[in-house]
């Protein structure tokens, strides 16, 4: 059986600059080698921090890559840590998630 990878997008719009930065320190923070080493162990494949620039809204699209789902819901037991720790920030918060059906 050739299972699927599994992607989770969220699309975050920050009030300020300020909020921006809280999330983003945050998130580098709480991704250290250790934390990095679980993930990759427990099948994510990779994380991406992107900046969106197409307007003038304060906007970032982060991007979770698995091996498949099971690797995806297995890896949330961490991530369902971040938003306990560190500062608070302000976010609204778009999240799509799903099976890979086309690659390059």
């Amino acid at each position: 059986m050739n299972e699927k990878r599994f992607t989770a997008i969220v699309i975050a719009t920050f009030n300020s600059d300020g909020e921006y930065e809280i999330f983003v320190e945050k998130l580098k923070d709480f991704n250290s080698d250790k934390v990095i080493k679980h993930l990759k162990a427990n099948g994510q494949i990779s994380l991406s921090l992107n900046r969106i620039v197409e307007d003038e809204l304060i906007r970032i699209a982060t991007i979770w890559q698995y091996k498949n789902k099971k690797c995806w819901k297995e890896c949330q037991k961490l991530w369902s840590k971040f938003t306990g720790i560190g500062p608070n920030y302000i976010v609204k918060r778009s999240r799509f998630i799903g099976e890979e059906i086309f690659s390059w």
